[in-house]
């Protein structure tokens, strides 16, 4: 028969894994089994914990309180009473006290490290919750510290995990990442309850990275566990957090997820809880438009109340959003108080610093002071440019772009209506920059990447994949995508190219035309060498739907039906392509004499919402090499590298075929056919690896496959060859670049557009390494069109033209048009 003692250890080693149901028997058999006054205590003390955890929060204190009275006790029983009092005055929303008690529980527990460093764990969540994030990292680097020497690494693991949450509360993005990711596996291998509490914390990590998506599944997924376990607080605490996520993309469901929290807490005694998830409630109406006085008079109170309880920077943020509402309330007295009003820290949250932009610039705005619009959105760009250039991960870099999003649309509405060419352009480019602002490094070499990488070809190579394997691919996307994710950036911005370089690179025969989008306006930039203006376009026939319906129209183009559907298809194909030529392309051609001149060069600058137009499909364009940069400033900074480094006719050349592609073969003999010299691999040796090895050592690289462009993560798009697919993050591991690709396989061109004006895919990923062009398909193409398209392609790289001009020669020479296109410089 087990002892009163070993009864109580076993009760705290499965409360401590989640496993509450039988926590609480080994404590009933305990409590049997002794008289011993400070066992009893302790025992009421671990019991007091499983109420809380139940949000039994009043039953809990009293019965705490009650241990604490009993006479007899030691100076150490006394110590762990008090760490669980403040515990619950810590779930009462009464930090000052808990801290208080922590701060005791320490001193009394010094002859008990384990139990000490427990502590020390709370007490680091409560200096969270009052602002203190340095001094939570010391006290949850005292708790690993002291869990490692009493040989518990799962729990250490846990306390590393907290640092992490630490570090993203001081904005340090990057060592939040490092912490839990190395954390993850032993911080959630004990229980479902100790993986849903990573799930919380590390979605925290993911709004700020700017994937709120993610987030929130990761929030439901953990609300659902503590609901199965009838965890009530740990639940209200989830769907709370889950509520502030979906407010960047579902204001009403977020007002809905808030009111859930709040019911949750307040049935708890939890009222500052309560207070939180209420100002997601009013957030959440502000989101959707609200400016009601009803509305007003709440957000003040709101963030009176939760000032009174300590919680400052939760009230800080209501107020931001409570100027948002006076602003639209107060027409020009409004505006000018918030103006006035509006100060935030140095030091502040880069999401609290952006929201004061935001608000500023909306009242800039209402006073049609459009200048100042242009400045307060500048800035708020330029502090969330700083802090992207820390990250070393493109995906990452990319993401963040999601904070500035409010800012970017109200600076490009406000050049538009400025009319003031200097201003548009720079906004367009600022459009663009807001995603690719700083420097990548090369991801340095990490042998678990590449194991992980081989595994997930190996899974993806199987024609059948179970439910395990399917689980088994997610666990190893995300290793892969985070392990990206930790690595430092170089800290360098790039520095944005005037209007005047631009202008001053064309020459009589080149015109650059970049697309803005507004939200309700689309409109041309065209740039000629001594000309500058802009065009009017319409919005209609540019969104969600009618790009689908294109994209649907082009993939059914390439299959060749025939027969009446075949010809309803190309009818309809036509029809589209046509509204598309007359909406983007001939209001330009009409405004520029240079540009409607057969021969000119026509570089194309589009936004997010153009991402994979086939833009050599339309009409206008015919005759015209085009290329699509990322932006005027890398096509400018790779036109002048193409400059100083220009090999053409002396190219060392490499082809790869990968299985299943009718015509490759004949595809890449035909094009190898027109160098001197070309090394090809195909069949058996045409694996990923010999693929790496090959780019890395020519300067035009043709890669011919099946290809699948990933929406959710275009890093994971790949190119099909016999040991399966390769990836976008392979590319980045590529100890040297070539500095023309081709792609020969289908959607490689495509991108994913997050945020309405970045956008991201294959293509690229490749320029991003440090390719100077890439030719590539956004959409199917037919593959007897590919090969003698392409096969053609290689005939003018070998005589020594740019990319873009092979492309558009051998259009014309073979009289076909695909949707191929030349991204990056061109030339």
């Amino acid at each position: 028969m087990l002892s009163a003692e070993a009864l109580y250890d076993r009760a705290l080693t499965l409360s401590n894994s989640g496993r509450h149901a039988l926590a609480r028997r080994a404590l009933a058999a305990a409590e049997e089994r002794t008289r011993d006054s400070n066992l009893l205590a302790r025992i009421a003390g671990t019991r007091c914990y499983l109420m809380l955890e139940r949000g039994d929060i009043s039953d809990a204190e009293i019965v705490c309180r009650s241990a604490l009275d009993s006479s007899g006790l030691t100076a150490h029983t006394q110590g762990v009473l008090q760490g669980q009092l403040g515990l619950i005055e810590l779930h009462l929303g009464n930090r000052r006290e808990a801290l208080r008690l922590f701060g005791l529980a320490v001193e009394s527990l010094d002859v008990d490290p384990v139990g000490a460093a427990r502590v020390a764990m709370n007490r680091g969540n409560t200096l969270l919750e009052l602002g203190d994030p340095a001094g939570a990292l010391a006290d949850f680097d005292t708790a690993a510290r002291l869990f490692h020497e009493a040989g518990l690494p799962d729990t250490a693991a846990k306390a590393k995990h907290n640092q992490g949450y630490a570090a993203l509360i001081t904005g340090d993005l990057v060592s939040a990442l490092r912490y839990m990711n190395a954390a993850r596996d032993r911080a959630s291998a004990a229980s479902p309850v100790d993986a849903a509490v990573g799930n919380v914390d590390r979605a925290e990590v993911l709004v700020a990275a700017g994937m709120p998506f993610e987030a929130a599944a990761a929030l439901a997924d953990a609300a659902a566990v503590y609901r199965a376990r009838r965890l009530r607080l740990r639940q209200a605490d989830a769907v709370w957090r889950r509520a502030r996520t979906e407010l960047y993309f579902d204001p009403p469901t977020a007002r809905r997820l808030a009111r859930s929290a709040e019911r949750l807490y307040e049935s708890h005694g939890n009222e500052s809880g309560a207070l939180r998830a209420r100002a997601v409630v009013l957030r959440a109406e502000v989101r959707s438009g609200g400016r009601s006085a009803r509305l007003e008079a709440d957000l003040a109170g709101t963030a009176r109340q939760l000032s009174r309880h300590g919680l400052h920077d939760d009230a800080k943020e209501l107020r931001l959003v409570l100027q948002r509402v006076r602003v639209r309330r107060g027409g020009d007295s409004g505006a000018r108080e918030a103006l006035r009003r509006i100060r935030v820290e140095a030091n502040a949250p880069i999401t609290r610093r952006i929201l004061a932009h935001e608000v500023r610039a909306e009242a800039a705005q209402a006073l049609a002071d459009d200048g100042r619009v242009e400045r307060e959105a500048r800035l708020g760009l330029d502090e969330l440019a700083e802090w992207q250039a820390v990250f070393g991960s493109v995906d990452l870099q990319t993401s963040a772009a999601m904070h500035g999003q409010a800012l970017t649309t109200a600076g490009i509405s406000a050049a538009l209506r400025s009319g003031e060419v200097h201003a548009i352009f720079e906004w367009s480019e600022r459009a663009r920059a807001i995603a690719s602002h700083a420097v990548a490094p090369r991801p340095p070499d990490d042998l678990a990447v590449a194991a992980a990488l081989t595994e997930l070809r190996g899974l993806r190579l199987s024609p059948i994949q179970t439910p395990a394997d399917l689980r088994r691919e997610l666990e190893l996307r995300e290793s892969i995508r985070s392990s990206q994710w930790t690595s430092l950036g170089s800290g360098v911005v790039f520095a944005m190219a005037s209007l005047d370089d631009v202008r001053t690179s064309l020459d009589d025969r080149t015109v650059l035309v970049a697309y803005l989008w507004s939200g309700d306006r689309l409109v041309a930039l065209v740039l000629e060498r001594d000309f500058a203006l802009t065009v009017e376009l319409g919005a209609d026939g540019v969104g969600t739907t009618e790009r689908a319906a294109l994209f649907a129209d082009l993939d059914m183009h390439a299959a060749r039906l025939g027969g009446a559907l075949g010809d309803a298809v190309e009818g309809s194909l036509t029809r589209r392509l046509e509204r598309l030529d007359d909406l983007l392309i001939r209001p330009v051609l009409a405004a520029s004499q240079r540009a409607s001149a057969r021969g000119t060069k026509i570089v194309i600058v589009p936004p997010g919402i153009l991402a994979g137009i086939p833009w050599s499909m339309l009409g206008g364009l015919f005759g015209h090499p085009v290329t699509v940069p990322s932006s005027a400033t890398r096509w400018l900074a790779d036109r002048n590298r193409a400059a100083s480094d220009d090999r053409r006719g002396t190219e060392t050349v490499g082809f790869v075929t990968g299985p299943g592609v009718p015509r490759a073969s004949e595809e890449v003999r035909r094009a190898a056919a027109a160098w001197p010299t070309a090394t090809v691999v195909e069949g058996p040796d045409a694996t990923t690896a010999a693929a790496a090895e090959l780019a890395a050592e020519v300067d035009v690289f043709h890669v011919t496959g099946h290809g699948r462009h990933a929406a959710a993560n275009p890093h994971f798009s790949g190119i099909e060859l016999v040991d399966g697919p390769w990836f976008g993050y392979d590319i980045e591991r590529l100890r040297r670049m070539p500095s023309t690709v081709v792609i020969s396989a289908c959607e490689l061109g495509r991108s994913s557009v997050g945020w309405g004006h970045e956008a991201l895919g294959m293509a690229r990923t490749w320029l991003q390494a440090g390719a100077r062009s890439v030719i590539a398909s956004p959409v199917c193409v037919n593959d007897d069109d590919a090969c003698e398209v392409l096969s053609e392609v290689h005939s003018g790289l070998a005589d020594g033209i740019s990319p873009v001009a092979a492309l558009a020669e051998a259009t014309e020479r073979t009289g076909i048009a695909t949707p191929f296109l030349c991204y990056g410089s061109g030339w």
